[in-house]
């Protein structure tokens, strides 16, 4: 099946909605506020006794919480990294997937041989090898091609520096909060694989590093 052009989101970095996996409400965006919230969720303790946040869907709502630096502090002890490392990923290679499917492959079904076989041999998706994060797309089109920059390597590679950029955060909906949020907390860098065999490497914050030792799980290589 040749790749089509169809239109795609504004954002192209924006893959998704998260369709019932949320269910409280964002506070505004505020950047300055969301970058304290990100950077806060990395330092302190407390004796507090507190659940475990184990999944993406927890760190996405400790990001959209109204900012509460006592209640951030006390919650930074009890993330489990390598735990939301294996939940965001799982769902990310989804989201990855579909966008790919819906904008490249005439809405092709992720349930479509050639879907399948593309995803199989990692050309479009997303995986980790311990707390390195890739993302693939193989069917971008060539700056030659004439087509909007997003649909491009470089143009897609734009998208991702910018929204992975702490110093100047730009403006995000909810789900782009969490999505890039997340990347940034939870991996030394990401791998971004295009057509042709190009790729380049994103470096990001991985602020909670200095909480490893509070990983549930040895940090091993693992896939999808």
């Amino acid at each position: 099946m040749k790749p089509v052009a169809r239109p795609v989101p504004p954002d192209p970095t924006l893959l998704a909605e998260l369709p019932g996996r949320l269910t409280i409400q964002p506070a505004p965006y505020r950047p300055a506020g969301v970058l304290y919230v990100l950077l806060t969720l990395a330092s302190g303790c407390s004796s507090q006794p507190v659940k475990p946040i184990t999944t993406f869907d927890g760190h996405c709502r400790a990001v959209l919480t109204p900012p509460d630096p006592d209640a951030l502090v006390t919650r930074a002890r009890y993330f489990a990294p390598e735990s939301i490392r294996v939940d965001f990923t799982r769902l990310y290679d989804s989201l990855v997937v579909v966008y790919v499917a819906d904008a490249f492959l005439d809405s092709a079904q992720l349930t479509d041989t050639v879907v399948r076989e593309l995803r199989d041999v990692r050309m479009i998706g997303a995986w980790r090898e311990g707390t390195h994060l890739h993302v693939a797309n193989a069917l971008l089109f060539a700056p030659e091609d004439k087509m909007p920059s997003d649909m491009t390597f470089e143009g897609w590679a734009a998208g991702y520096r910018k929204f992975l950029d702490l110093e100047r955060p730009p403006e995000m909906s909810p789900i782009q909060r969490c999505l890039f949020s997340a990347i940034n907390a939870y991996f030394v860098d990401l791998t971004l694989h295009g057509p042709g065999g190009r790729t380049e490497v994103v470096p990001v914050s991985y602020y909670m590093e200095s909480h490893e030792r509070y990983n549930d799980t040895p940090n091993q290589r693992t896939t999808r």
